[in-house]
């Protein structure tokens, strides 16, 4: 093929195209126009999302808070009676806690004099106690049930 027919079929096909978006693009100006004056603001084959659902998950059921035996009073002094180490804790309660919580870890017969309380943090019964000079939080037993706490 020519050079100068080469050119002509690649002009001929750019102004075609250039053509085609105008007259695409006018329509849509004069269509637009005609609704505006007709009081439509909106083309009406605008796309709208769909709204979205909610979908409500039920929550799991709750389990009693038990209620503080009371066993101890303010003043008494309590022992370590489990057979490991506890943990004295800033505050009571022992999920989503900082590491900085934990105060000291007391050894089991370690002495305790009984400050506050009885308080239900986390499913347990927790007691503000003094130890050895600190004063912190020891729960009265663990979740399994052990004893931690005795007179």
């Amino acid at each position: 093929m020519q050079d100068g027919k080469r050119k002509q079929i690649v002009l001929g096909f750019l102004l075609g195209s250039i053509t085609l978006l105008l007259l695409v693009c006018g329509m849509g100006y004069f269509i637009g126009r005609k609704l505006w004056a007709q009081g439509q603001q909106t083309p009406s084959w605008t796309f709208i999302p769909p709204t979205p659902t909610t979908i409500t998950t039920p929550l799991p059921p709750t389990q009693p808070t038990p209620t503080p035996s009371g066993q101890f009073s303010i003043g008494e002094r309590v022992h370590i009676v489990a057979t490991s180490r506890v943990r004295l804790r800033r505050t009571a309660g022992f999920r989503d806690k900082a590491a900085g919580d934990i105060l000291a870890t007391m050894l089991p017969d370690s002495v305790l004099i009984v400050l506050g309380g009885p308080k239900n943090v986390d499913g347990l019964t927790w007691w503000k106690v003094d130890y050895e000079g600190t004063t912190g939080w020891v729960a009265e037993s663990t979740s399994n049930g052990v004893r931690l706490l005795g007179k």
